[in-house]
């Protein structure tokens, strides 16, 4: 008998909750509110907090906030949401929070319809964990006027000119705003710009629009950019355009056509500020005196508060750099950094003009002091540099091997020797065309085919002394890699002239020389001078720029002769 009765019980139980269970809200108002809270409790999501916002709902709803269209949408929407299962707690919760968010605002009215329409379609669509989230970013645009956000960064505009309106998705179209970033103790802002923002793929295409420097501590009406027509994934923190007018009134007085990047980053100050970042399309514009004495051609970079004279793989960026109005000194890098009191130049190719003839180096790390005006080449090891090539002075005929040289600007002579510092001040000057069989064996290393022989032959196949590394591997029989660390080991002792980026090769005489030379069909020369002193404060070299004479320290003795075999 005991069986039987709690069985019946059960039974009992089972039969009250499943008739319980709503199937569908009532479409008159009253029964309408009643169902919702029962609904609530048969969940266990009837809380204070929760009542409490099904009477306010209700209160807006009885006051006339709700027009008696939107009153039809919502009931409707209500039992959409039902038939898909979604639950008080979270999905009707933001559904009902959405709708009083949206009637006590003054953009209310214009927004219910596309809003109702989109979740409609998302109910058709898309999850119940999409309609929250979209639920959740109207609240925020309407109180916020954020547009879109991740746990990181977020996307604000200054003021609610916007409309939303439905076409197969929502689209959000923002009028004549200020479009800010915000995350990482950064922030970033487009003012004045226009755009469309489309909610399920969170993309902005925007139009036209102003960035300013002000982040790096310039002038907003001195560093700034244009914008044109560009895009944004808002999930980013970022973005870059095209075809942007710069403009810096500091060093320029002409707006630049390039094209620019931004990004907020973490904990930025002036001083270390890496965005917005300019970069023009020409890379030949020329400023007069970008340093007194000192003028500038190459393209134009800002990347954050520093200038930046940048090249491409076609072109360098120049300095040309006078003594008594005429040019002495040109240098070419593929970017300088420009500062008030300083401008560097890495991997930087130098070439001093002595009478016709030149003192010239492949790549340095270039250093000019604006304030004592004067300049600094110094072989740093950099392994991305030409730095371990001689310097080959054409006017001595003599090939140059020294760490440091420093000119400064008004004076008459320049200095050779070794870094600050150094105990031990080494440098060697060689003859131009010194030649002995031991160095032309090292290069053959255990290479069949001598590789000077592999250049002339190429050369006298291709019809040409300048071709590219590519042609030479293949001809070689060779891995490109190893090919270009041949190219950069021919170019230091000499024997060609060596773009890494393009991988241009032109042959320099000195391959034809050593060539000759190693059959006996020329004289050549065996002149070598190797200078080392320990004398503080006194170079191994100078040379006097007026006439040209060249003095070396430090020679205990000289390694001279002229062969012929």
């Amino acid at each position: 008998m005991k069986r039987i009765t709690i069985f019946l019980l059960f039974s009992l139980c089972v039969t009250s909750i499943f008739g319980q269970q709503l199937k569908k809200f009532s479409m008159i108002p009253a029964e309408y509110f009643v169902q919702m809270q029962e609904f609530f409790a048969s969940t266990g999501a009837d809380s204070k907090e929760n009542l409490k916002l099904i009477k306010d709902f209700q209160k807006n709803w009885d006051e006339g906030l709700i027009s008696e269209l939107q009153k039809t949408d919502i009931l409707n929407t209500s039992n959409a949401l039902l038939n898909k299962r979604a639950k008080p707690n979270p999905q009707f919760i933001n559904y009902i929070n959405t709708i009083l968010t949206i009637v006590n605002n003054p953009k209310g009215s214009s927004v219910f319809g596309a809003w109702n329409k989109t979740v409609n379609s998302m109910i058709e669509q898309k999850s119940l964990l999409v309609i929250d989230e979209f639920n959740k970013s109207i609240i925020d645009l309407l109180n916020e006027n954020i547009i879109n956000q991740t746990p990181t960064i977020k996307w604000v505009s200054d003021n609610p000119s916007y409309t939303l309106t439905f076409d197969k998705e929502p689209i959000l179209t923002f009028n004549n705003i200020n479009l800010k970033c915000f995350g990482k103790n950064d922030s970033s802002v487009i003012y004045q710009t226009s755009g469309t923002f489309y909610p399920m793929t969170s993309k902005w295409t925007g139009s036209k629009g102003k960035i300013t420097w002000r982040r790096a501590g310039l002038g907003e009406n001195s560093v700034f950019a244009n914008l044109r027509d560009y895009k944004i994934d808002m999930r980013f923190a970022g973005f870059k355009a095209d075809s942007v007018m710069f403009t810096n009134t500091i060093y320029y007085d002409k707006p630049l056509l390039g094209s620019l990047e931004e990004k907020v980053t973490a904990d930025v100050t002036y001083d270390n500020a890496s965005y917005p970042v300019f970069d023009s399309y020409d890379k030949l514009i020329f400023i007069k005196e970008i340093y007194p004495g000192v003028d500038y051609q190459g393209g134009f970079t800002m990347k954050g508060a520093r200038f930046l004279g940048s090249g491409n793989k076609e072109q360098d960026a120049i300095l040309y750099m006078y003594r008594k109005d005429s040019l002495f000194l040109t240098c070419r890098s593929k970017i300088y950094v420009f500062r008030k009191d300083m401008a560097v130049g890495r991997n930087t190719s130098v070439a001093f003009k002595l009478v016709n003839d030149s003192m010239f180096h492949p790549g340095l790390l270039f250093k000019y002091n604006v304030k004592l005006r004067e300049v600094t080449l110094i072989r740093d090891g950099d392994p991305q540099s030409m730095s371990p090539s001689p310097y080959f002075n054409t006017y001595h005929k003599l090939d140059m091997d020294f760490e440091q040289l420093t000119w400064p600007l008004d004076k008459n002579e320049i200095k050779m020797g070794t870094l600050k510092g150094s105990i031990i001040n080494k440098a060697s000057f060689e003859s131009a065309n010194y030649f002995r069989e031991s160095r032309y064996n090292e290069i053959q290393l255990n290479d069949e085919i001598h590789p000077l022989v592999f250049l002339k032959r190429y050369s006298d196949k291709q019809g040409s002394t300048t071709f590219y590394v590519d042609g030479l591997a293949d001809y070689m029989k060779k891995d490109i890699t190893q090919v270009r660390q041949l190219c950069l080991t021919l170019l230091y002792k000499g024997f060609i002239e060596y773009e890494v980026e393009s991988g241009k090769i032109k042959i320099k005489q000195r391959t034809y020389d050593y060539l000759k030379a190693r059959v006996g069909k020329i004289d050549y020369d065996v002149i070598k001078f190797d200078s080392e002193h320990d004398m503080v404060g006194l170079e191994n070299a100078s040379l006097n720029i007026q006439n040209n004479d060249l003095k070396l320290y430090g020679v205990p003795k000289i390694q001279v002769g002229t062969l012929k075999t």
